[in-house]
């Protein structure tokens, strides 16, 4: 399901950032999902010098750095350090552009019963509303999307321990 209300406001810097980032080549950002009755977990590995923006979180929610550090500039514009193991909470509305100075693993937890990450993607967030990205369909402004990334899904105990083993990103 697409968003296709797009109230128009003044760009913020992060606006400004996000569209910015539009114009450079994208990197994929490999994924990894997991699932529990009830819960879904979502691992993203960002390499060292990538900025990834965020889409708005509609609700709240931890999240746990495992290693790596970076910066990370939510829309109150005020830059951040994180450094790993950090544990944090996201409030409900977050928006958000992380820059990893390390590489760094970044997981969150999402109480749920879907088991589509995609899906789960369209339930839990939603666009940003930057009034300075016209296609808010764009394949760029949709990395997330399982049919964008190098996203692998875990059902299974097979596929994580191949995961934790480093068969599998």
């Amino acid at each position: 399901m697409t968003d296709t209300a797009i109230t128009k406001r003044e760009p913020n810097k992060l606006d400004i950032a996000e569209a910015k980032m539009l114009e450079y080549d994208t990197v994929q950002l490999p994924l990894f999902h997991r699932f529990t009755p009830g819960l879904y977990i979502r691992e993203i590995h960002i390499p060292a010098g990538i900025a990834a923006s965020t889409r708005r979180h509609k609700q709240e929610h931890p999240f746990v750095i495992l290693e790596g550090n970076g910066w990370v500039v939510n829309e109150d514009e005020i830059p951040q350090e994180y450094v790993a193991p950090y544990f944090g909470i996201t409030p409900k509305g977050t928006r958000r552009i992380v820059i990893a100075e390390t590489d760094t693993r970044w997981i969150t937890f999402h109480p749920t019963d879907l088991v589509d990450p995609d899906q789960i993607g369209e339930e839990l967030t939603e666009h940003s509303g930057n009034p300075l990205i016209e296609n808010h369909d764009d394949p760029k402004v949709n990395l997330w999307r399982t049919t964008n990334t190098l996203s692998t899904v875990c059902h299974t105990p097979q596929l994580e321990a191949a995961h934790n083993t480093g068969d599998i990103v």
